[in-house]
């Protein structure tokens, strides 16, 4: 009896450390997360600024070319930052969505309905049914929900959608060709 009351004491003290040392992970974890917003945010606006002096080059670029002070490879060297920028800030605004969602799950606050709300321009709920409901989907911000998942929104939500205009495309007609292509595996 003795020696078990022993091993238990000494569970319960490596159980102990093992909790302090995932309490101190988990902090360390949403710093990094949340000096990973903060750098993601200053991207995004710096590279905001640099779409729109690449803006300002183009048009200048395209003026100087139309009063015969520029030539065409000027013209399309700008145009060509203008479209290197405008990649790069989109690059920039996905790494700062991620870096948001991932402080957002180190600091206990992501849930379905903060994935729901995502600023996109497609949003593809893929994992499980009733994703979208009648409580979430006025949170939906992008304009075509292309439905990955066995009906994952519900017919309220899909009411919803209509009403505020934004495409919804079925499971059934998105998921067409893995149907087709699961049956003739099949056989």
């Amino acid at each position: 009896p003795g020696a078990t009351l022993h091993q238990n004491q000494g569970l319960a003290s490596q159980a102990e450390l093992r909790l302090e040392d995932a309490k101190r992970q988990a902090r360390l974890d949403a710093q990094a997360a949340f000096l990973a917003v903060n750098e993601a945010e200053a991207q995004v606006a710096a590279l905001t600024a640099a779409r729109k002096s690449a803006y300002k080059a183009r048009q200048a670029a395209v003026l100087g070319y139309r009063v015969g002070l520029r030539d065409i490879v000027e013209r399309l060297d700008a145009e060509e930052r203008l479209y290197a920028a405008r990649h790069q800030l989109t690059e920039a605004r996905g790494d700062y969505l991620m870096a948001r969602l991932r402080l957002d799950a180190a600091i206990g606050r992501l849930d379905r309905d903060a994935i729901v709300g995502v600023d996109c321009d497609i949003w593809i709920p893929a994992a499980r049914p009733d994703v979208l409901n009648a409580d979430n989907a006025n949170d939906v911000k992008a304009k075509l929900v292309l439905q990955g998942a066995n009906i994952p929104a519900t017919p309220e939500a899909e009411a919803i959608l209509h009403r505020r205009g934004i495409l919804s495309v079925p499971d059934f007609i998105a998921n067409a060709g893995g149907v087709i292509c699961a049956s003739t595996e099949y056989r």
